[in-house]
């Protein structure tokens, strides 16, 4: 299989300009129907995150070849010292999944209310965390 990496950099999924050929590899596995699993390892800010949300977005929210987009992340700091903070469980969680909510911002920075993303994708695609 021959792949253009000129074209494959040219890319772009929900907006995201990819940056470099490691991205736009990425990009392209993420984007594949035919690769069930796409596991992004990388240093801190190397765009696994804003990758996959662009991707799973686009795929979900215009397309419809997903209906739904289940995020994760890891619990390791989450242990049981989350249940002794004050506020509801949605405020407990609000700084674990700040990462989270911050790259879908910033997919949508140049939209006219780039704050209310999490109501406009929960509106389009039900996300689960």
């Amino acid at each position: 299989m021959h792949i253009d990496l000129v074209e494959l950099m040219e890319t772009q999924t929900w907006g995201l300009k990819l940056r470099v050929v490691f991205q736009a590899m990425a990009m392209h596995l993420l984007r594949d129907p035919d690769i069930h699993l796409v596991y992004l390892t990388g240093a801190a800010d190397s765009g696994k995150t804003i990758l996959a949300l662009a991707s799973a977005i686009e795929q979900a929210a215009p397309s419809k070849v997903y209906c739904r987009i289940i995020v994760t992340r890891s619990t390791q700091s989450l242990d049981e010292g989350i249940g002794f903070l004050p506020g509801t469980e949605i405020e407990k969680m609000e700084p674990w999944l700040g990462a989270i909510t911050d790259k879908l911002e910033a997919l949508h920075w140049e939209d006219d209310n780039c704050l209310s993303i999490g109501e406009y994708v929960l509106d389009k695609v039900p996300l689960m965390f």
